[in-house]
């Protein structure tokens, strides 16, 4: 079984150090939790794990590769904060951008793949909401849409 390995970690905000030192392997196949106060930097590990944040130093690796954003074998759920909820998506298309990442870009959603975003999407509740704007939505609604986008990706690893 594979594993991520983070090396020598460091993520700076400015000139000020959010983590720095982290060294650690994470099995795959396990389920992980990182826990500590606000502000200690478990949300910046995860964005630098994923590719969102830059790492000053060090780096991660995803089965002896480097892991890059946009990875396709790794889903994201970001946090509440991060969302431009005013954006005008609708639940269905939120959900639909799961797929991309196994699309070309020039191939349009196909009519299995919107019965796929359906399945999913009735499975966590939201089949009624599919033409909402996410902002329409309640908050643990939300979460659970973002939960569907990254359930279509068919990852190997989440990071929530």
């Amino acid at each position: 079984m594979g594993k991520i390995v983070i090396e020598d970690l460091k993520v700076c905000y400015d000139t000020r150090s959010a983590l720095w030192d982290i060294c650690v392997e994470i099995p795959l196949g396990k389920t992980i939790a990182v826990v500590g106060p606000n502000g200690a930097g478990k949300s910046t590990l995860i964005k630098a794990m994923v590719g969102i944040v830059k790492p000053l130093t060090g780096q991660v690796l995803y089965e002896g590769k480097p892991l890059m954003g946009g990875h396709a074998k790794i889903a994201y759920v970001p946090q509440r904060s991060g969302i431009d909820w005013d954006f005008p998506i609708t639940v269905l298309e939120v959900a639909l951008m799961g797929l991309y990442s196994k699309k070309y870009f020039w191939k349009p959603i196909s009519k299995i793949d919107k019965q796929k975003a359906m399945h999913v999407l009735e499975r966590l509740g939201l089949e009624k909401f599919i033409h909402r704007q996410i902002s329409e939505l309640s908050g643990g609604q939300q979460q659970r849409l973002f939960i569907a986008r990254a359930l279509l990706q068919d990852a190997e690893c989440y990071f929530f």
